[in-house]
């Protein structure tokens, strides 16, 4: 069966956020991504990336296909001692969203720019950042980003993405 549109949305997420790496030119290397999980990151996951889907709803129905609007929700999590904490989370937050706009074959962040995870849907739109921080013995520090991806299938047709 072929993969629904969704999950072809997500991988391709996925591989853009695996491009966060210090040889491509970002400020960390991602240790561990995970998609919808639940647990914690071990300290050699770290920094770790974690994403979810908030909702994707059909916002119009027109000409044969469904428009779709995916919310997306990320988070990049790491320890730290020795940096300002709202620096870590905002350079965490830059190399999220610098990612989602490099090809998985073009990755470093001097690389052209990729749009619309390079066509496959019609629009990505970065919506909000939020640096979240803890305390006690292992000081955390958080970078939650929301996206929101539009993207169109056929009427009744899950599978396929129709990219212009």
């Amino acid at each position: 069966m072929t993969q629904i549109a969704q999950l072809t949305i997500l991988d391709e997420v996925e591989k853009r956020f695996g491009n966060i790496k210090l040889i491509n030119g970002y400020s960390a290397d991602i240790g561990s991504i995970k998609r919808a999980s639940q647990k914690d990151f071990k300290a050699y996951d770290l920094p770790g990336c974690n994403y979810w889907t908030q909702n994707d709803s059909i916002i119009e129905t027109t000409y044969g296909q469904e428009n779709h609007e995916l919310v997306l929700t990320t988070k990049i999590h790491d320890l730290t001692r020795d940096k300002d904490f709202v620096n870590l989370a905002t350079e965490l937050y830059s190399d999220m969203h610098i990612a989602l706009f490099r090809s998985t074959l073009l990755p470093k962040i001097t690389d052209e720019i990729s749009i619309g995870l390079g066509g496959l849907v019609d629009k990505l739109s970065v919506t909000s950042f939020t640096p979240l921080i803890g305390e006690g013995q292992e000081p955390w520090v958080v970078a939650l980003m929301d996206i929101n991806i539009l993207y169109k299938t056929p009427i009744g047709d899950p599978f396929t993405i129709i990219q212009n």
